[in-house]
């Protein structure tokens, strides 16, 4: 109590003393509270402070006492990311310099500044890259460990221990603190790739879907807020990342993709747009192929970061040697249980080039797409490229296949993901960010096709709308509207020739409106399954069979054996063969094969399609036994032949 009183009285004594100095001004570039570390991975500035805590520090009267704080008995703070019985998974700032047999203390924070409390003491088990394995020696029983309790480690007690040597390989990189930002230094002077491959060991990642099937690179940016760079393409699969040359895991929890991602959308597989959602479609890999993950909290600190060139450097590269570390697939799938293990090849930058998007006549020290010369394999997107002192330079991102065998290697150069960082309010969270950033150099246009196929899309969900309610006269309105504004999208016409076929079975026609009916069907099958192969590379065998029974309808109407020629033409494709084989569906396209065979034969009184089509339904029949109309068919078929002439009527 006589010491609350006195502390009060020398508050209020105080106060009379400052009333009477006039308050220091702050300049106006000294900076608020340093930028946090937001859950949206953000960097926000924190709530304005009182001028005393923002400007420099103000000398004060040494105290009359010269006696010296006692040293504090702890080395480091730490904490607990996992409670597994009697033992402690712990990290700390520190973790490096803390070895096997270290002491630490449990504690927790008691209320109304009356100090801390010891819940448990132990002894450090292990030290695995900065995961420290605790075992408490001794423990309050009444206390039940949590990760919501704090750890400080006590420092060494013996007195004649050698100090620990630093590695001559990787000299440590001290971290200078400025009025504005904390900024690092050069690299080492060491020059050479073997010194940035021993620097960025532990910096270069490997980025794993959740099934363990799809795999890249990615390499870290920020050590304290856990960010790293890669692909966008990579972000579109990453859920986890390896720490190299261990079983260290993390878990994916943010994801932030380039303004100027580019993706083709999945509606026809060739209209490209502007879109950070994956749920749009596949990265296009001429754009700007960028993203940057965050992960989670928990777990073991990263335990190095890489150092990006500054965006004026990325400009004067070509022909300049470079590095790439990341993770091929042959290297790191090469064995059952093996250590993911980055690998190191060598190049020259070879040019610049333009991305997709940008304008035709860019200069080209502001291209960013960066061809150069040295191995690619699947696997290598998102590894960093640096030059010797250890710069990253480039993100590398895609390889061409030439017609002659050859391969171009593509990548992003580091200035584009400076813009990103500075877009995404992340650049303050790079220790070596410029001083100032570049203007950005983004997309402004999106492609007009983009908008076409959108309101496209919208015009077949109002026919749909209309064709439900039997209202054919807007359905066909809408559905040709639909084609006016994207001609090029297969969906429009398979949807059209199913509408016109449901229009058949639904309102009394004419045999003449019936025919007419059956070949703009036709047609439609036709161009569905024309731009289909063109905007996917491979046949659609659904609308392949519904081209063929459209065929045999606008056959017999017509009693034209042209179009059954091209039916028979596509169901004997060998490619369109294997996948109807292969599928569930072989035995209706055995059976309707056997029926266009069965009207060629009939109409070319040809004994050699009759014989064709008695095998394809025999086939069908056997796949799929006592199937009624199969059963029907042959029957068809034999009593078709006997009625061409071709065959007795008693075989």
């Amino acid at each position: 109590m006589h010491r609350k009183c006195s502390l009060l009285i020398f508050a209020w004594f105080a106060s009379l003393l400052l009333a009477h100095v006039p308050q220091q001004g702050v300049a106006d570039d000294t900076p608020s509270a340093a930028a946090t570390d937001t859950e949206a991975g953000a960097a926000q500035a924190a709530p304005a402070t009182d001028a005393a805590e923002v400007a420099e520090p103000v000398e004060v009267a040494k105290p009359a006492e010269t006696e010296k704080p006692a040293e504090s008995p702890y080395l480091a703070e730490g904490a607990i990311l996992a409670v597994r019985g009697s033992s402690l998974v712990l990290t700390s700032d520190e973790s490096a310099a803390l070895k096997k047999g270290a002491t630490f203390e449990v504690y927790v924070e008691l209320p109304q500044g009356l100090g801390t409390a010891i819940i448990a003491e132990g002894k450090i088990a292990s030290n695995d890259e900065g995961l420290l394995i605790g075992k408490i020696t001794s423990k309050d029983k009444t206390a039940k460990l949590s990760t919501e309790m704090k750890v400080r480690f006590r420092k060494s007690e013996a007195k004649d221990e050698a100090p620990v040597k630093a590695d001559p390989q990787t000299p440590p990189m001290k971290k200078t603190v400025t009025a504005k930002k904390i900024t690092t230094p050069e690299l080492p002077a060491t020059k050479g790739f073997q010194a940035a491959v021993d620097r960025y060991k532990r910096a270069v990642l490997l980025v794993k879907d959740s099934k363990n099937k799809s795999h890249g690179t990615a390499f870290v940016i920020s050590k304290k807020h856990r960010l790293l760079a890669t692909n966008a393409h990579v972000a579109d699969i990453a859920e986890t990342v390896v720490l190299n040359e261990t079983r260290t895991e993390y878990k994916v929890t943010r994801r932030w993709f380039h303004p100027d991602t580019l993706r083709t959308m999945r509606e026809d597989n060739q209209t490209v747009m502007k879109s950070q959602d994956p749920k749009v479609g596949s990265v296009d890999p001429r754009g700007t192929d960028l993203a940057i993950l965050q992960l989670e909290k928990i777990g073991p600190d990263l335990p190095a970061e890489v150092v990006l060139a500054d965006p004026e450097q990325a400009k004067s590269i070509v022909g300049a040697e470079i590095g790439m570390y990341g993770y091929p697939a042959y290297n790191t799938q090469a064995a059952s249980g093996q250590f993911a293990q980055a690998t190191f090849v060598t190049g020259t930058v070879s040019r610049l080039e333009k991305l997709n998007g940008h304008p035709e006549d860019q200069r080209v020290e502001n291209r960013r797409r960066v061809v150069y010369s040295g191995p690619n394999y699947p696997g290598f997107s998102g590894s960093p490229i640096f030059l010797d002192n250890g710069r990253v330079v480039v993100v590398n991102h895609a390889v061409t296949n030439l017609k002659d065998g050859t391969k171009v290697a593509y990548g992003i150069r580091v200035d584009a993901l400076w813009d990103m960082l500075g877009h995404f309010q992340l650049a303050d969270k790079i220790n070596n960010s410029p001083a100032e950033m570049p203007e950005p150099i983004f997309i402004e246009n999106q492609n007009p096709q983009v908008a076409k196929l959108q309101t496209a899309i919208d015009l077949m969900n109002q026919a749909r709308a209309h064709h439900k309610q039997g209202e054919f006269s807007e359905c066909f309105d809408a559905m040709s509207k639909a084609e006016e504004t994207a001609p090029w999208y297969w969906e429009i016409y398979l949807t059209r020739a199913k509408m016109v076929d449901d229009y058949v079975t639904r309102v009394k026609l004419t045999r003449e409106d019936q025919a007419a009916c059956y070949e703009a069907s036709l047609s439609y099958y036709s161009k569905a399954n024309e731009l289909h192969l063109k905007s996917f590379n491979i046949r659609a065998l659904p609308i392949l069979l519904d081209f063929a029974r459209q065929s045999i309808n606008v056959a017999r109407f017509r009693e034209n054996t042209e179009v059954l020629k091209q039916a028979i033409n596509v169901l004997e494709d060998k490619d369109v063969v294997k996948v109807a084989f292969e599928g569930k569906n072989a035995a209706y396209f055995l059976a309707l094969r056997a029926t266009v065979k069965k009207d060629l034969g009939t109409m070319n009184k040809d004994i050699k399609w009759f014989e064709g089509a008695l095998a394809d339904i025999d086939e069908a029949i056997r796949r799929q036994p006592g199937h009624e109309e199969y059963v029907k068919e042959r029957s068809s078929i034999i009593r078709k032949a006997q009625l061409a002439g071709v065959v007795n009527s008693g075989n």
